[in-house]
């Protein structure tokens, strides 16, 4: 039977050879070799050379991996595994934030690391303490990550952020605090132009603002920006909220959960974030916004009112 992805591709003899050439462009790309890549999606060197050539020389045709080999040669290479699942009639909806990792990833970097520290004979004293305190930088961090949180610098938390907002697949739960001057700026332009791109995978986004009265009119357009997208949106003034609340959150499929809090430096743009897919704080976070949305919309805090009520006060 003639299989169709979600956006109706079928999975062609000819899209699996594609499949193939594709592979092997993206992976010379990332510069990995054929055991390379076969390290790091779990499978032999063989099989990817079967994928890559667009013919199984038992069958003599060409094969189609799996859902789960697919996110695994994307994850290594970089690219993006929807279009390669739908290409093969796949649907798109397992993604790679969803998957688990490539098998055979973690052995491949730790055995770069053990081949690395062959060479530490061979450096100066003071080479050695730097690369060994490094080491140590890493290994925090990577068992930090491993337990489930990873803590953001402020230059490095709007890539992360984009990353995992890109991730999002059913819902974005949102507060947002000391934001008004952002959300006016190039950069909150471009974070909205991409949560079109999830309500178009109908991604169902809510946020709240935290904003006292005084700032209500500067974010106006910013809600009159929500309201033509169709994205939920209320506001709530701090004061309303105890203070161990008053930050940002948020929640991305109720399974990955990003609080920031402004930089001291004056620049509120600039956020410390951490990221954890802690199910006891997910919860917890869910919970909190939940009490914030009841409270908000009890208070008359929906962003049409708002924006209604504005408009009839300047008529």
């Amino acid at each position: 039977m003639e299989k169709r992805g979600r956006c109706g591709v079928s999975d062609t003899q000819e899209n699996r050879v594609l499949l193939g050439v594709q592979l092997a462009a993206a992976r010379r790309e990332a510069g990995l070799s054929v055991s390379e890549l076969a390290e790091l999606a779990g499978c032999s060197d063989g099989y990817v050379r079967t994928i890559e050539a667009g013919v199984n020389p038992k069958t003599g045709k060409a094969s189609r991996p799996s859902e789960a080999k697919i996110l695994g040669f994307a994850k290594a290479v970089g690219h993006d595994a929807r279009s390669w699942l739908e290409l093969v009639g796949y649907d798109a909806d397992v993604t790679e934030a969803g998957s688990q990792p490539a098998k055979g990833g973690v052995d491949y970097y730790l055995r770069g690391l053990r081949d690395a520290a062959k060479l530490l004979p061979q450096r100066s004293p003071f080479m050695h303490t730097q690369a060994i305190n490094v080491l140590k930088r890493l290994s925090n961090e990577f068992e930090r990550a491993a337990r489930g949180s990873i803590e953001v610098a402020p230059l490095e938390e709007p890539e992360l952020t984009q990353q995992a907002v890109e991730s999002c697949n059913s819902h974005l739960r949102a507060v947002s605090y000391q934001d008004e001057a952002w959300w006016s700026s190039a950069g909150g332009d471009t974070y909205l132009e991409h949560h079109e791109k999830l309500l178009n995978r109908k991604v169902d986004i809510t946020r709240i603002f935290l904003v006292p009265k005084s700032g209500i009119e500067a974010l106006l357009p910013t809600l009159e920006r929500h309201i033509q997208l169709e994205i939920q949106a209320y506001v709530l003034e701090p004061d309303s909220v105890e203070p161990a609340s008053r930050r940002d959150f948020v929640i991305y499929d109720d399974t990955l959960l990003r609080e920031a809090s402004s930089v001291d430096d004056g620049d509120e743009d600039l956020k410390e974030a951490e990221f954890t897919d802690d199910p006891i704080r997910i919860q917890g976070a869910l919970l909190k916004f939940e009490r914030m949305r009841t409270a908000a919309i009890a208070l008359g805090g929906d962003a049409q009112r708002i924006v209604r009520r504005h408009k009839e006060g300047l008529s």
